[in-house]
């Protein structure tokens, strides 16, 4: 509250940062998302932001798939790596090098996640501690076989 130049109070609203869609998310009031606008402002967001996200995550982790699997059918199953006569596969295989590029983009956003919401809030959520093991063993997966034989576990 403050006063104006003659004396009277007048009352201020202050801008404060309220998340919308997280008051509409914790709302019992779930006959909210059947209104045109509520709806018409989800798809507002879905086109804006949340569908290019969600495909070029898919696009990233689909591409880290299919090379895995190709990986290890050219690797393992198809014995590609040729050993020296002293029965050594080499180090430093570069195409784990595919596999360093392809966990960028998902421990990029995850740790511009972590630092949007801090690390209570972020490691609350189960499905954000299954997407840091998954980063952390994608590279300790390339580190392995950028520095280890792939027929030998050491």
């Amino acid at each position: 509250m403050y006063h104006d130049a003659y004396g009277k109070e007048k009352f201020e609203l202050m801008k404060q940062d309220i998340p919308f869609m997280e008051i509409m998310s914790e709302s019992e009031e779930y006959d909210i998302f059947n209104t045109e606008a509520i709806k018409d402002f989800i798809d507002f967001k879905w086109a804006k932001i949340g569908r290019n996200h969600h495909t070029t995550g898919g696009i990233v982790h689909l591409i880290y798939i299919l090379y895995l699997a190709f990986y290890v059918n050219h690797v393992y199953i198809d014995a590609a790596i040729q050993k020296d006569p002293n029965d050594k596969a080499p180090k430093g295989n570069p195409a784990s090098y595919i596999f360093a590029v392809s966990i960028i983009y998902p421990a990029g956003y995850e740790f511009i996640q972590l630092y949007q919401y801090g690390p209570l809030r972020y490691f609350s959520d189960s499905g954000n501690i299954q997407t840091i093991i998954f980063i952390i063993t994608g590279i300790l997966n390339t580190v392995f076989h950028l520095t280890r034989d792939p027929y030998k576990f050491e």
